[in-house]
């Protein structure tokens, strides 16, 4: 009997030093439910503005193959620059935190920001399905189609002459959108536009449409193409803004002072004008 009693005692001691080496470890630098509050977009405990004010970091997400809005520093390949960003930055700058730019597919960005993984995303233009899940800031820059062809290609002027070709745009975007309605179908879909473009320069595609001012980055870096305007594919179209989780008012209105202060001051134009942007 004395010897179960031992044991046991053995047991209850060895439980208790577990226990005490477990309250005494350091907190894991992964995010744990203590932590969780820093996080993105923390819907339940608190609004966006206070997590990325509690945090001191502002994370945006963006599909950085849309220059000049969003797109790799070619000096090192690695750095998310462009007009987008810069505004994004002036956002950050009025919050008091740090800017943090994510990469990602531009399908994945709605839902990123309604499950928090990012904070906002800007170069977003405004449609009746994403009011319905997202809210929208005001807009801050102009949005134009165009059609990116081979520079010697001039089969495609009219909405007729697309419905002959093979065309493609940005799964998800205003361009897949707008070429549904037009065409009566989808076009070939692809997830970043530098992909698209070249399978237009290397003839796999006979088109893509996209914003104007990209395509026009697109034709001038790339060289061999060049962007045609359809008007009917513009019909109905509006221009880029930002997005933040439905509902979240505060991050709108935060978002849409930094916009304004922009615009009254000049700035906003002077960003366009740096980097070529259509106004």
């Amino acid at each position: 009997m004395k010897k179960y009693i031992s044991l046991a005692l053995c047991l209850v001691m060895a439980v208790s030093l577990c226990a005490c080496a477990q309250t005494g470890a350091p907190a894991a630098s992964t995010t744990t439910a203590a932590n969780a509050a820093t996080t993105p977009a923390e819907a339940s405990a608190q609004s966006t503005l206070e997590a990325i004010k509690a945090r001191g970091e502002l994370i945006v997400g963006v599909e950085a193959t849309f220059p000049p809005f969003e797109s790799f520093d070619p000096n090192d390949g690695t750095t998310i620059v462009g007009f987008d960003i810069d505004v994004m930055a002036e956002v950050a700058k009025d919050l008091g935190v740090k800017l943090t730019v994510k990469d990602m597919e531009f399908s994945g960005i709605v839902p990123s920001v309604q499950t928090g993984k990012i904070d906002i995303a800007p170069g977003i233009t405004p449609t009746d399905e994403r009011k319905e899940i997202v809210d929208f800031s005001t807009e801050y820059c102009a949005s134009k189609l165009g059609v990116v062809v081979r520079e010697d290609d001039d089969s495609i002027q009219t909405v007729d002459d697309l419905k002959k070709k093979n065309v493609a745009a940005q799964l998800g975007s205003l361009a897949d959108k707008q070429l549904t309605a037009v065409l009566g179908a989808s076009p070939k879909g692809y997830n970043k536009h530098d992909e698209a473009i070249l399978a237009v320069k290397n003839g796999v595609i006979d088109a893509h449409v996209l914003d104007g001012s990209v395509g026009n980055n697109y034709a001038a870096t790339m060289g061999g193409l060049k962007v045609i305007e359809i008007p009917e594919i513009n019909e109905g179209v509006d221009g880029l803004a930002c997005i933040a989780r439905k509902g979240d008012t505060e991050m709108i209105e935060a978002i849409n002072a930094t916009i304004k202060r922009l615009q009254d001051s000049g700035e906003m134009d002077k960003l366009m004008t740096k980097w070529n942007i259509f106004k």
